[in-house]
């Protein structure tokens, strides 16, 4: 069974892994920066499987998000329990690697893999067995942490989650508690929404500029927006050749969408907390706007809080 789990959560983060590159190799660059910290608290029940009754579990965490994918974090864990009618407790402090596959934008599954110590008490007892649980005592452990579980985001903030965490021994002495399996529901708090990462600030225009081989676009095009481009002849064509339909749909298209894509540039503007934002104007749509503005539909609209395409004469759009 303990090899079985683990065999699973290292899956899991490996899954987490191959996410992340096939991601990052698709994409120029991150649409959202999901990093920085975020804390956890959860409640629930757990067993430790050398002792004879069930004990109520309480756990908590602070972590730090690197991507989406993967993360940090430093936790905690205590059973107090009532064994043999007195009391034992068993703390545990570890240092774990979270990797998180995404199902969609609100719901994923993850997975933690980690180790670090663990610290039993008890205070004793007059059946307990084994018999060094008689008189009160206490024994410290290395133990080792595989966690799965599945995470709700309720907004940029708050998520739930549902979780099951196994502890193993590694290391122990006289008395350490043994293989415990505890299950939480809990709360997370991110201390940093995902932050869009436009890729406008980082648009390269270039791409439409001549080449020295190439015909010039006169000044007239990119003030003429969609309504006109007037292009210059060939600068080094030395025998006059009548140019093909093709030829000149070549020509156009390049500056034609510059055009297209300045006029929507000159239409952003800023709200009262510095965010920028475009009116929709008549016959635009939703995939217009993500082309335009370099945003993917998705990104539109988690940042305007809409679930479909519809986008409305005279709204205001936001693109951050």
């Amino acid at each position: 069974m303990k090899k079985k789990l683990i065999i699973a959560l290292g899956g899991l983060v490996l899954n987490s892994v191959v996410v992340a590159a096939t991601v990052d190799a698709t994409s120029a660059s991150t649409e959202t920066d999901y990093s920085g910290v975020y804390f956890d608290i959860g409640a629930g029940w757990g067993m430790i499987s050398n002792l004879p009754t069930g004990a109520f579990a309480g756990s908590a965490a602070v972590g730090y998000n690197f991507n989406r994918y993967f993360a940090l974090e430093a936790a905690w864990t205590g059973l107090p329990s009532q064994q043999w009618g007195k009391l034992s407790n068993y703390n545990l402090y570890t240092l774990n690697l979270k990797g998180t596959l995404p199902v969609n934008d609100t719901w994923s599954f993850y997975g933690r893999l980690g180790s670090g110590a663990g610290y039993s008490s008890w205070s004793g007892t007059q059946g307990g067995n084994p018999a060094i649980y008689q008189n009160p005592g206490s024994a410290s452990s290395w133990v080792a942490q595989a966690s799965v579980g599945t995470l709700l985001a309720l907004g940029d903030h708050f998520n739930i989650y549902l979780e099951n965490s196994s502890y193993f021994p590694i290391a122990t002495e006289a008395g350490s508690f043994s293989t415990t399996n505890a299950t939480f529901f809990g709360f997370q708090y991110n201390f940093s929404a995902p932050k869009k990462v436009s890729p406008m600030a980082g648009n390269n225009y270039s791409q439409y500029a001549p080449s020295p081989l190439s015909p010039v676009i006169s000044s007239a095009a990119m003030s003429a927006a969609e309504t006109s481009v007037v292009v210059a002849p060939p600068a080094i064509t030395a025998t006059a050749t009548k140019p093909t339909n093709e030829s000149v749909s070549n020509i156009a298209g390049a500056p034609t969408s510059l055009a297209k894509n300045l006029e929507f540039q000159s239409r952003i503007k800023l709200d009262a907390n510095n965010r920028q934002y475009v009116v929709i104007k008549q016959g635009e749509t939703l995939y217009r706007v993500s082309v335009n503005s370099g945003l993917s539909q998705s990104q539109l609209r988690l940042i305007n809080h809409v679930h479909n395409n519809t986008v409305v004469v005279g709204q205001h759009f936001y693109l951050d």
